[in-house]
């Protein structure tokens, strides 16, 4: 879906995405487990609601009321009495030189989320800096160029394996993941009541967990 946010919206969350990687806000991305360097190349950061900047909550705010009205449009959103909640959002930048992110699967293990959505921040994009979304999906595979201001979504779950193909230019994003509230809450559960095997992984793990009992006020 491309120009989803007017113009002017859109350059101000990318001046302010510009700004926070200027700033060194930016850290590594994060694995749940760890094991960071060999997956991802990106720089990201998490962002709140209440702590975002107002062309970012602007975003937050045409994307939440994009999903609520995709029930009446998919019949999987509609049924069983299912909620879906928005978690924090993501910024990255993908600093180039071949910076990548493997194929994953974004919920593979029951970690709540539903739907993926992305917003690209990349004005000057040319095709030689690739940095391409690449899905797996049943019928084939799709590149998606990350065009500035275009947005895509997806499933989160095993229907939809995707990557990121290596960056050869300053690549930009803003993402937003939908977690269907109960199972988000029985993975929450889960970590809980079993330890992890490495202190990189308790560490990732408790970060997490931070996140989620912010979401749910608990």
């Amino acid at each position: 879906m491309d120009g989803i946010m007017e113009q002017s919206v859109a350059n101000s969350i990318q001046t302010e995405l510009l700004a926070m990687h200027a700033s060194a806000q930016l850290i590594p991305g994060e694995v749940r487990g760890g094991k960071e360097a060999r997956i991802r190349g990106d720089l990201m950061k998490w962002i709140d609601y209440p702590d975002a900047q107002p062309a970012m909550q602007s975003f937050m705010q045409a994307v939440d009321e994009l999903v609520l009205e995709l029930p009446d449009h998919v019949e999987e959103l509609d049924g069983n009495g299912r909620m879906l909640m928005r978690a924090s959002a993501m910024v990255t930048v993908y600093p180039g030189n071949g910076a990548h992110y493997v194929r994953h699967i974004d919920n593979n293990n029951g970690n709540g989320r539903v739907l993926t959505t992305i917003l690209y921040l990349n004005p000057h994009w040319q095709p030689s800096h690739n940095g391409c979304l690449r899905l797996y999906l049943k019928a084939g595979t799709v590149e998606i160029e990350p065009l500035f201001n275009r947005l895509v979504i997806f499933w989160s779950d095993s229907r939809c394996p995707h990557e990121v193909l290596p960056a050869h230019s300053l690549r930009y994003a803003m993402s937003i993941w939908y977690l269907d509230t109960q199972e988000a809450m029985d993975d929450l559960q889960n970590d809980k009541e079993h330890p992890a095997e490495s202190e990189e992984e308790e560490t990732a793990r408790a970060q997490r967990l931070d996140k989620i009992c912010e979401q749910f006020n608990v």
